[in-house]
């Protein structure tokens, strides 16, 4: 008896089994598609560390395991991923033959940016009660 294919629609939100959190804070500083992106690659970086023995810190995700996972094609995928380098939330580097994309997640890039995010609300809360 042959094996059917299972279907990756399911998993374009899902990630074998977690949600994707994607808050307030974290749609108000990037663009959705950034969003997804970051989220898939932080999900994806803690599947890579299950089979290391020591922390993972750089770990390589490929167009193609992105497209079928998420389902963004590689002209989505390149400019979420551009905007993630602009905000320093991710470091890339191709290395190997044939040349492979790296990713490196700033944890304290995010932090940062959290920190600034509470700023601004802050900030915009206090304008809303002087008035």
């Amino acid at each position: 008896m042959a094996r059917r294919k299972k279907s990756s629609r399911p998993k374009r939100m899902v990630n074998y089994g977690k949600w994707w959190m994607l808050s307030e804070f974290t749609l108000q500083m990037m663009s959705y598609k950034a969003a997804i992106v970051f989220a898939y690659l932080s999900n994806f970086q803690d599947k890579c560390e299950w089979n290391e023995p020591k922390p993972l810190v750089w770990f390589f995700c490929t167009v193609p395991q992105m497209k079928k996972d998420i389902g963004m094609a590689r002209f989505t995928q390149t400019p979420a991923i551009k905007e993630l380098v602009k905000l320093k939330l991710i470091k890339i580097k191709k290395q190997g033959s044939p040349p492979r994309r790296y990713f490196y997640i700033d944890w304290s890039a995010m932090g940062d940016l959290y920190d600034k995010y509470c700023e601004q609300q802050q900030q915009a809360n206090d304008d809303l009660y002087d008035s």
